[in-house]
């Protein structure tokens, strides 16, 4: 896939696709938080919740990128996508507030 198709693919994404992109399993983004059933994401966690989770998100994505890294053996459009995909999660954590 090329870096401008990439780009594109992940504007429209949630952030919870975006974070089990990144590797974070979705029990996590789902279990713990369910008293409001229908809470859309960003309503769910308060702000200390929120960072946990950008590290968490950041944990996964280095460990996704140094296995999709041309480098160590993988592809060039796996390690572009990777990095869209967190460099738009950061974005969208920064947007409310929250950065590492």
């Amino acid at each position: 896939m090329s870096l401008a198709r990439t780009r594109f693919a992940l504007r429209g994404r949630r952030i919870t696709q975006l974070l089990m992109a990144l590797g974070l399993p979705r029990d996590e983004l789902y279990a713990l938080k369910i008293e409001p059933p229908r809470k859309h994401f960003w309503a769910r966690y308060d702000e200390y919740e929120l960072h946990d989770l950008l590290v968490r998100a950041h944990e996964a994505y280095r460990q996704r990128i140094k296995l999709a890294h041309p480098d160590r053996g993988g592809s060039v459009g796996e390690a572009a996508a990777l990095n869209n995909c967190w460099k738009r999660v950061r974005e969208m954590f920064k947007r409310r507030g929250v950065e590492l």
